[in-house]
């Protein structure tokens, strides 16, 4: 599953995240374009259990948060 986050403001990214999650627990795939949305939504995803792996995108970021 991939969610894209780019432009919005958190919490609403962490949100969108965890609820993707919930619906496809073993990997999901999430776009953003803030830094500090990075950290919330990596830091989010490893206090629960999953691995991150961090690219960058142009100016975008992506995340790959699997079990």
């Amino acid at each position: 599953m991939e969610v894209d986050v780019r432009g919005l403001s958190c919490p609403e990214p962490v949100m969108q995240v965890a609820a993707a999650l919930k619906e496809s627990p073993e990997k999901v795939v999430v776009l953003l374009s803030e830094a500090h949305s990075v950290a919330n939504v990596k830091n989010y995803a490893l206090e629960h259990g999953y691995r991150v792996h961090q690219e960058a995108k142009g100016f975008d970021y992506q995340l790959t948060i699997e079990k």
